[in-house]
């Protein structure tokens, strides 16, 4: 098993094909920049990070420390998608603003410069 690393394909797999599909669900869902008009942010990868951990670590509570969880896992689950699908838009917003303001500029950058497109 040396030199094969499950954990890094696992997390790979999980932000390229999971996490990007959250991202571009939740910008379609508030009628924000598709990932083709504007590049997906590292903060919203983290946004979504977020939601996995706060669920994940609920299973880490519960039998890594032995720490008591909420009896209804369904609605604590729900409660934090919930959220997440509440307070996401509103970041993803900033955050493609800014990244769609930091790609103009460099294309317009560019152009004074006389370079192409990137």
């Amino acid at each position: 098993m040396r030199g094969v690393d499950y954990n890094a394909r696992y997390l790979r797999t999980l932000r390229e094909r999971i996490f990007s599909r959250v991202v571009r669900l939740v910008r379609a869902a508030n009628h924000l920049p598709s990932t083709e008009q504007c590049p997906i942010a590292e903060g919203e990868f983290e946004l979504v990070w977020g939601l996995h951990a706060s669920i994940f670590y609920i299973g880490v509570r519960k039998w890594i420390y032995g720490l008591p969880i909420p009896a209804d896992i369904d609605a604590d689950v729900a409660a934090r998608v919930t959220a997440f699908l509440h307070g996401a838009p509103a970041v993803m917003r900033s955050l493609t603003a800014t990244e769609k303001g930091t790609a103009t500029a460099r294309a317009k950058s560019d152009r004074v410069r006389g370079k192409k497109a990137r």
